[in-house]
Protein backbone atom coordinates (compact mmCIF):
# COMPACT_ATOMS: atom_id res chain seq x y z
CA UNK A 1 0.00 0.00 0.00
CA UNK A 2 1.54 3.13 -0.81
CA UNK A 3 2.23 5.62 1.76
CA UNK A 4 1.66 9.73 2.10
CA UNK A 5 4.24 11.90 0.57
CA UNK A 6 3.02 15.26 3.33
CA UNK A 7 3.84 18.16 2.27
CA UNK A 8 6.60 19.87 3.93
CA UNK A 9 4.30 22.43 5.91
CA UNK A 10 3.18 18.45 7.29
CA UNK A 11 6.70 17.16 7.77
CA UNK A 12 7.62 20.14 9.80
CA UNK A 13 4.75 19.36 12.47
CA UNK A 14 5.12 15.60 12.67
CA UNK A 15 9.11 15.47 12.63
CA UNK A 16 8.94 15.50 16.06
CA UNK A 17 6.77 12.78 16.41
CA UNK A 18 8.14 10.37 14.00
CA UNK A 19 11.78 11.16 16.25
CA UNK A 20 10.40 9.91 19.43
CA UNK A 21 10.19 5.90 18.78
CA UNK A 22 12.51 4.89 21.55
CA UNK A 23 9.83 3.46 23.72
CA UNK A 24 6.17 2.60 23.67
CA UNK A 25 4.17 4.20 26.33
CA UNK A 26 4.09 2.71 29.50
CA UNK A 27 1.45 -0.38 29.50
CA UNK A 28 -2.47 0.04 29.98
CA UNK A 29 -3.14 -0.02 33.62
CA UNK A 30 -5.45 1.24 36.81
CA UNK A 31 -4.84 5.24 37.08
CA UNK A 32 -1.96 5.56 39.71
CA UNK A 33 -3.66 6.10 42.70
CA UNK A 34 -3.44 3.80 45.95
CA UNK A 35 0.19 4.52 46.41
CA UNK A 36 1.59 6.84 46.46
CA UNK A 37 -1.07 9.42 47.86
CA UNK A 38 -0.60 11.83 45.61
CA UNK A 39 -1.51 10.00 42.77
CA UNK A 40 -5.06 10.56 43.25
CA UNK A 41 -7.69 7.88 42.13
CA UNK A 42 -9.93 8.79 39.75
CA UNK A 43 -13.77 8.62 41.49
CA UNK A 44 -17.37 8.66 39.82
CA UNK A 45 -16.99 12.50 41.16
CA UNK A 46 -14.37 13.17 39.14
CA UNK A 47 -15.40 14.63 35.93
CA UNK A 48 -12.81 13.94 33.02
CA UNK A 49 -12.72 16.94 31.78
CA UNK A 50 -9.64 16.98 29.56
CA UNK A 51 -8.52 13.76 27.17
CA UNK A 52 -8.10 16.13 23.88
CA UNK A 53 -11.76 16.93 23.54
CA UNK A 54 -10.95 18.79 20.43
CA UNK A 55 -8.80 16.33 18.98
CA UNK A 56 -5.48 18.70 19.26
CA UNK A 57 -2.80 16.06 18.71
CA UNK A 58 -1.62 16.67 15.39
CA UNK A 59 -2.73 14.89 12.25
CA UNK A 60 -5.95 13.48 14.29
CA UNK A 61 -9.47 14.24 13.48
CA UNK A 62 -11.42 16.33 15.81
CA UNK A 63 -13.35 13.56 18.01
CA UNK A 64 -16.28 15.75 17.98
CA UNK A 65 -16.63 16.15 14.16
CA UNK A 66 -17.13 12.40 13.44
CA UNK A 67 -16.77 11.41 10.08
CA UNK A 68 -19.15 13.96 8.56
CA UNK A 69 -16.71 15.67 7.08
CA UNK A 70 -14.30 12.81 5.83
CA UNK A 71 -14.16 11.64 2.26
CA UNK A 72 -15.73 8.14 1.22
CA UNK A 73 -12.24 7.16 0.58
CA UNK A 74 -10.23 4.13 1.28
CA UNK A 75 -8.35 4.48 4.56
CA UNK A 76 -5.16 3.31 5.33
CA UNK A 77 -5.07 4.54 9.17
CA UNK A 78 -7.55 3.62 12.24
CA UNK A 79 -7.63 7.15 12.84
CA UNK A 80 -9.44 8.19 9.27
CA UNK A 81 -6.87 10.94 8.39
CA UNK A 82 -5.03 9.07 5.77
CA UNK A 83 -6.36 7.75 2.27
CA UNK A 84 -4.45 5.92 -0.40
CA UNK A 85 -5.71 5.04 -4.05
CA UNK A 86 -6.94 8.87 -4.40
CA UNK A 87 -7.41 10.18 -7.90
CA UNK A 88 -6.64 13.70 -8.38
CA UNK A 89 -10.47 13.67 -9.92
CA UNK A 90 -11.64 12.31 -6.21
CA UNK A 91 -9.59 15.26 -4.27
CA UNK A 92 -11.43 17.83 -6.84
CA UNK A 93 -14.74 16.76 -6.66
CA UNK A 94 -14.28 16.35 -2.70
CA UNK A 95 -13.76 19.96 -3.07
CA UNK A 96 -15.65 21.25 -5.00
CA UNK A 97 -18.58 19.34 -3.07
CA UNK A 98 -17.73 21.14 0.14
CA UNK A 99 -17.11 24.84 -1.44
CA UNK A 100 -20.83 23.93 -3.07
CA UNK A 101 -21.51 23.48 0.83
CA UNK A 102 -20.37 27.25 1.77
CA UNK A 103 -16.66 26.48 2.39
CA UNK A 104 -13.87 29.06 0.89
CA UNK A 105 -10.73 27.52 -0.39
CA UNK A 106 -6.89 28.41 -0.15
CA UNK A 107 -3.86 26.87 -0.70
CA UNK A 108 -1.36 25.84 -3.47
CA UNK A 109 -0.86 22.04 -5.07
CA UNK A 110 0.12 19.72 -1.91
CA UNK A 111 -1.33 21.74 1.10
CA UNK A 112 -5.23 22.78 0.63
CA UNK A 113 -7.42 24.56 3.47
CA UNK A 114 -11.18 24.45 3.53
CA UNK A 115 -12.56 26.64 6.04
CA UNK A 116 -16.18 27.73 7.46
CA UNK A 117 -17.03 29.71 10.40
CA UNK A 118 -17.93 25.72 12.22
CA UNK A 119 -15.13 23.99 10.52
CA UNK A 120 -12.08 23.90 9.04
CA UNK A 121 -10.26 21.00 6.79
CA UNK A 122 -6.59 20.54 6.11
CA UNK A 123 -5.53 18.52 2.98
CA UNK A 124 -2.52 17.45 2.31
CA UNK A 125 -2.90 16.54 -1.35
CA UNK A 126 -0.74 13.82 -2.69
CA UNK A 127 -2.82 12.72 -5.49
CA UNK A 128 -0.80 13.60 -8.66
CA UNK A 129 2.42 11.94 -6.98
CA UNK A 130 1.29 8.90 -5.53
CA UNK A 131 -2.37 8.69 -5.04
CA UNK A 132 -2.61 9.21 -1.24
CA UNK A 133 -4.03 12.18 0.86
CA UNK A 134 -4.30 12.99 4.54
CA UNK A 135 -7.58 15.25 5.62
CA UNK A 136 -7.53 16.78 9.53
CA UNK A 137 -10.69 17.87 11.37
CA UNK A 138 -11.45 20.99 13.30
CA UNK A 139 -14.77 21.86 15.02
CA UNK A 140 -15.30 24.64 16.15
CA UNK A 141 -15.73 24.16 20.14
CA UNK A 142 -19.69 23.81 21.56
CA UNK A 143 -18.87 25.87 24.62
CA UNK A 144 -19.27 29.29 25.96
CA UNK A 145 -16.21 30.99 25.18
CA UNK A 146 -14.93 34.78 23.62
CA UNK A 147 -16.07 36.10 20.38
CA UNK A 148 -14.34 35.92 17.22
CA UNK A 149 -13.96 39.67 17.61
CA UNK A 150 -12.40 39.72 20.62
CA UNK A 151 -10.08 36.87 19.46
CA UNK A 152 -9.39 38.85 16.45
CA UNK A 153 -8.47 42.40 17.56
CA UNK A 154 -5.78 40.13 20.20
CA UNK A 155 -3.99 38.28 17.40
CA UNK A 156 -4.71 41.08 15.29
CA UNK A 157 -1.48 39.86 12.69
CA UNK A 158 -0.15 37.39 15.13
CA UNK A 159 3.44 37.75 13.55
CA UNK A 160 2.26 37.49 10.29
CA UNK A 161 1.92 40.43 7.54
CA UNK A 162 -1.63 40.58 7.85
CA UNK A 163 -4.78 39.76 9.99
CA UNK A 164 -6.24 36.32 10.01
CA UNK A 165 -8.94 35.78 7.57
CA UNK A 166 -10.73 33.68 9.71
CA UNK A 167 -10.53 32.62 13.52
CA UNK A 168 -12.11 28.92 14.78
CA UNK A 169 -12.77 28.61 18.36
CA UNK A 170 -11.26 25.51 19.74
CA UNK A 171 -11.27 25.95 23.31
CA UNK A 172 -11.79 23.13 25.81
CA UNK A 173 -15.04 22.22 28.21
CA UNK A 174 -14.95 25.08 31.17
CA UNK A 175 -11.69 26.92 30.08
CA UNK A 176 -13.52 30.36 29.21
CA UNK A 177 -15.55 30.05 32.61
CA UNK A 178 -13.63 29.24 34.54
CA UNK A 179 -10.88 31.55 32.62
CA UNK A 180 -12.31 33.73 30.75
CA UNK A 181 -10.03 32.38 28.25
CA UNK A 182 -9.94 31.04 24.61
CA UNK A 183 -7.78 29.24 22.50
CA UNK A 184 -8.42 30.15 18.76
CA UNK A 185 -7.00 28.63 15.80
CA UNK A 186 -6.09 31.58 12.95
CA UNK A 187 -5.61 31.06 9.53
CA UNK A 188 -3.39 33.54 7.30
CA UNK A 189 -3.54 33.94 3.63
CA UNK A 190 0.01 33.96 3.31
CA UNK A 191 2.92 31.38 3.16
CA UNK A 192 4.77 31.02 6.57
CA UNK A 193 8.03 31.73 5.53
CA UNK A 194 9.45 34.13 2.48
CA UNK A 195 10.08 32.00 -0.49
CA UNK A 196 8.03 29.11 0.23
CA UNK A 197 5.58 28.28 -3.00
CA UNK A 198 3.26 25.37 -0.95
CA UNK A 199 1.49 26.05 1.10
CA UNK A 200 0.20 29.49 0.72
CA UNK A 201 -1.21 29.42 4.19
CA UNK A 202 -0.39 29.74 7.69
CA UNK A 203 -2.32 28.58 10.81
CA UNK A 204 -1.42 29.62 14.08
CA UNK A 205 -3.05 28.88 17.14
CA UNK A 206 -3.24 31.26 20.10
CA UNK A 207 -4.29 30.90 23.85
CA UNK A 208 -6.51 34.31 24.03
CA UNK A 209 -7.52 36.42 27.10
CA UNK A 210 -7.99 40.30 28.52
CA UNK A 211 -6.96 41.33 24.87
CA UNK A 212 -3.53 39.97 24.81
CA UNK A 213 -2.97 36.67 22.99
CA UNK A 214 0.11 33.80 23.37
CA UNK A 215 1.18 31.51 20.50
CA UNK A 216 0.80 28.03 21.38
CA UNK A 217 0.63 26.55 17.65
CA UNK A 218 2.30 23.41 19.20
CA UNK A 219 -1.08 22.05 21.59
CA UNK A 220 -1.73 18.59 21.81
CA UNK A 221 -3.87 19.29 24.88
CA UNK A 222 -5.05 22.16 27.14
CA UNK A 223 -7.44 21.77 30.54
CA UNK A 224 -8.74 24.73 33.21
CA UNK A 225 -7.34 23.65 36.75
CA UNK A 226 -5.72 24.59 39.43
CA UNK A 227 -2.25 23.47 39.54
CA UNK A 228 -0.69 25.50 42.29
CA UNK A 229 -3.65 25.32 44.93
CA UNK A 230 -3.99 28.90 45.22
CA UNK A 231 -7.96 28.38 44.75
CA UNK A 232 -7.92 29.83 41.05
CA UNK A 233 -8.12 28.21 38.06
CA UNK A 234 -5.38 27.98 35.61
CA UNK A 235 -5.16 26.97 31.97
CA UNK A 236 -2.66 24.19 31.34
CA UNK A 237 -1.58 23.82 28.03
CA UNK A 238 0.71 20.69 26.65
CA UNK A 239 2.52 21.10 23.59
CA UNK A 240 5.41 19.71 21.33
CA UNK A 241 8.66 21.48 22.27
CA UNK A 242 10.76 23.55 19.93
CA UNK A 243 13.52 20.90 19.57
CA UNK A 244 14.17 19.61 15.88
CA UNK A 245 15.48 16.41 15.93
CA UNK A 246 15.06 15.39 19.18
CA UNK A 247 11.41 15.20 20.54
CA UNK A 248 10.35 17.00 23.45
CA UNK A 249 7.37 18.23 25.18
CA UNK A 250 6.63 21.82 26.87
CA UNK A 251 3.91 22.44 29.99
CA UNK A 252 2.94 25.82 30.20
CA UNK A 253 0.50 27.49 32.81
CA UNK A 254 -1.61 30.46 31.85
CA UNK A 255 -3.25 32.89 34.96
CA UNK A 256 -4.52 36.21 35.04
CA UNK A 257 -2.87 39.35 36.05
CA UNK A 258 -4.77 42.59 35.65
CA UNK A 259 -7.49 40.64 33.84
CA UNK A 260 -4.75 39.76 30.94
CA UNK A 261 -3.93 35.97 30.18
CA UNK A 262 0.03 35.53 31.27
CA UNK A 263 2.40 32.63 31.11
CA UNK A 264 3.24 32.09 34.89
CA UNK A 265 5.27 28.79 34.83
CA UNK A 266 6.79 26.11 32.53
CA UNK A 267 8.70 23.29 31.39
CA UNK A 268 10.37 21.35 28.75
CA UNK A 269 11.10 17.72 29.10
CA UNK A 270 12.35 15.09 26.76
CA UNK A 271 10.28 11.94 26.87
CA UNK A 272 10.62 7.96 25.46
CA UNK A 273 7.52 7.79 23.80
CA UNK A 274 5.11 10.12 22.70
CA UNK A 275 1.66 9.36 23.94
CA UNK A 276 -0.14 11.82 25.96
CA UNK A 277 -2.68 14.06 26.77
CA UNK A 278 -3.87 15.99 30.08
CA UNK A 279 -6.85 15.28 32.36
CA UNK A 280 -8.49 17.03 35.26
CA UNK A 281 -9.53 15.01 38.47
CA UNK A 282 -10.70 16.49 41.73
CA UNK A 283 -9.55 19.71 40.12
CA UNK A 284 -6.34 19.08 39.71
CA UNK A 285 -4.52 18.44 36.05
CA UNK A 286 -2.92 15.09 35.23
CA UNK A 287 -0.64 14.36 32.48
CA UNK A 288 -1.87 11.28 31.45
CA UNK A 289 0.10 8.57 29.57
CA UNK A 290 -0.38 4.87 28.94
CA UNK A 291 -3.32 4.70 30.58
CA UNK A 292 -2.02 6.39 34.37
CA UNK A 293 -2.20 9.91 35.81
CA UNK A 294 0.81 11.57 36.94
CA UNK A 295 0.08 15.13 38.51
CA UNK A 296 1.09 18.01 37.75
CA UNK A 297 2.48 20.70 40.14
CA UNK A 298 4.22 23.85 40.29
CA UNK A 299 7.85 24.97 41.79
CA UNK A 300 8.24 28.76 41.61
CA UNK A 301 8.04 29.31 37.59
CA UNK A 302 8.32 25.63 36.99
CA UNK A 303 5.97 22.56 36.11
CA UNK A 304 6.63 19.48 37.47
CA UNK A 305 5.80 15.85 36.70
CA UNK A 306 4.96 13.82 39.30
CA UNK A 307 6.86 10.21 38.13
CA UNK A 308 8.62 9.12 41.07
CA UNK A 309 9.66 5.98 39.58
CA UNK A 310 10.42 7.71 36.11
CA UNK A 311 8.14 5.09 34.38
CA UNK A 312 8.16 8.16 31.55
CA UNK A 313 11.37 8.46 31.15
CA UNK A 314 11.58 12.11 31.53
CA UNK A 315 14.26 14.40 31.19
CA UNK A 316 14.09 17.78 32.31
CA UNK A 317 15.31 20.61 30.66
CA UNK A 318 17.96 22.70 32.19
CA UNK A 319 18.45 19.69 35.37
Amino acid sequence: MKKAVYSLMILMLLLPLAACGKKKAPEDAADVGAAPDNHAAETAEDADVGAAPNGYTIGYLASNGGDEWLPDWQRSEPFGSAFTDVTPEMMNAYIEKLRGEGFELVGGKWAKMLYRDDVWIEISDNTEACESASVSVTVRSSFPGLSADEAAAAVGAGGMSKAPCALIDISPEGLFVDTGFGIFKALFDEPPYEGVLDPLFTVKTFMIGGGKAFDVSGLIDAVPADIDGDGAVEAIVLECGPTSGLYSISLRVFGSENGEVVCEAGGMFIPEHSSFGLKVIGGKPFLVSGGRNYPLTVEGAAVRIDDPDNELGLTQFGR
